[in-house]
């Protein structure tokens, strides 16, 4: 469909048709307090150029972005011009030379509206999101030290905005930055940044500590991505700083802090800052191995049998994170130990906790089922499973998955340990599949 419209403005439009309608387009940008009218416009610029930029024409439209984002331009253009820009960059292919050759208008452009001496809340906003979608396209700034601490300033100074809304687009920026450009992050990160994701994991600001958790799985990300490579090609020229293994006594235990601070209601699927610190554990025991052990196993007990029903929650979503990370030895004899108090929270008070007891033994049945001892904990699992299969449709699913995953990880043991349990199984899962819900 794009193709076919793409080839209706190049071959349908007679050539003054088109000079009027990139006009109109800009002063869209430029004669209306209406954000409709503004964002509708930037829209349909984005839309031309993604045409014409390829093709060699509209050459100056970067050169004009410029301009509207200049100090002296009003509030309504400075930001629609930015959303403008953001929009380009967006759609635009990553390999689009035309933009790689325009990364000093558009680093000019964007910067104009991300520092701190910009006094509109919906410039930076723009500035910053516009930042986001064109980091690909300025590689050769980014590989300019000058040009780099400049722009990492600024972007350093948005995440201590006052603004709610500032700091997480900033944060934003930080985890691309850090994808994209993580062969030049060292100096960054023992100068600034390290400090900086540490103090905010702490905001109370859901939003804002959500960001800076997802800054530091980026970094596992891309040091997982940097092992692998290597292991692949040992020629490689990538090398990991291991930002995450050093930072382990530091992250780790406000990651653990925050697994506490979940949605209220069990129905509430939003994602929220404890989502983001699971899915964080998670990256750093796979790419940190034995090393979390430490900090997990100590936070889950002391929090396994506590009164609060968050800190429960919690302790078991630690131990259920970190399964497929250290070593399989040194899991096998911690699942041991915690197996049993685990079984004993599927008949807890609160579903989030019973959901969470659910999908860890779903976990270990996946990841490690070899610690699951055929007639010491099996016949608790199993029964934990037929239990949590009446019950609430969250804790019914995670259990129908755990007895996914007991069958096809023992299926081929001969004989297989599980197959006694099949009448027992089938009985449940079908009066399971028969409920209203």
């Amino acid at each position: 469909v794009y193709k076919r419209q793409a080839q209706r403005w190049i071959n349908v439009i007679d050539p003054n048709s088109k000079q009027q309608i990139k006009l109109n387009a800009l002063a869209g940008l430029t004669s209306s307090d209406e954000p409709r009218v503004a964002n509708s416009s930037a829209q349909l610029i984005a839309a031309i150029a993604n045409i014409e930029l390829p093709r060699g024409e509209w050459l100056d439209l970067m050169k004009i972005m410029v301009d509207y984002t200049g100090p002296s331009q009003p509030e309504n253009v400075k930001r629609a011009s930015l959303l403008a820009l953001g929009y380009i960059c967006e759609s635009s292919d990553p390999q689009s030379q035309v933009l790689v050759s325009s990364s000093n208008n558009i680093l000019i452009a964007i910067v104009q509206g991300a520092q701190a001496s910009e006094a509109s809340v919906s410039v930076r906003l723009a500035a910053l999101n516009a930042l986001a979608d064109s980091l690909v396209f300025i590689k050769n700034n980014m590989e300019r030290e000058g040009e780099r601490n400049y722009l990492m300033q600024v972007v350093c100074e948005a995440t201590q905005a006052q603004d709610s809304s500032i700091q997480p687009a900033a944060f934003g920026c930080l985890c691309k930055i850090m994808s994209l450009y993580y062969q030049f992050m060292k100096p960054y990160m023992e100068q600034a940044l390290y400090a900086l994701t540490i103090a905010t994991m702490k905001s109370q600001d859901d939003k804002v500590a959500s960001m800076a958790v997802e800054f530091w799985s980026t970094i596992c990300e891309e040091e997982i991505d940097i092992a692998y490579e290597v292991s692949q090609f040992p020629q490689s020229p990538l090398q990991s700083y291991n930002f995450a293994l050093a930072s382990i006594k530091d992250v780790v235990p406000n990651l653990l802090n925050l697994l506490a601070r979940q949605n209220e209601d069990p129905e509430d699927d939003d994602w929220n800052v404890s989502m983001s610190a699971g899915a964080s554990l998670q990256l750093f025991a796979q790419n940190c191995g034995n090393h979390v052990l430490e900090p997990v196993l100590q936070f889950v007990e002391q929090n396994i049998t506590s009164e609060n029903w968050r800190n429960r929650e919690a302790s078991v979503m630690a131990f259920g994170s970190i399964m497929d990370g250290p070593d399989k030895t040194q899991r096998t004899y911690y699942i041991h130990q915690a197996l049993p108090a685990i079984l004993n929270l599927m008949t807890d008070p609160s579903v989030q906790v019973k959901e969470t007891a659910a999908w860890c033994i779903g976990r270990v049945a996946d990841l490690v089922v070899d610690s699951i001892d055929p007639q010491q904990h099996l016949p608790g699992v199993i029964h934990a499973c037929l239990l949590g299969l009446q019950d609430h449709p969250k804790i019914a699913t995670n259990c129908s998955w755990t007895i996914i995953n007991l069958v096809e990880q023992l299926a081929e043991v001969k004989p297989s340990p599980i197959y006694n349990y099949y009448p027992a199984l089938v009985d449940a899962l079908m009066k399971a599949a028969n409920r209203p819900d």
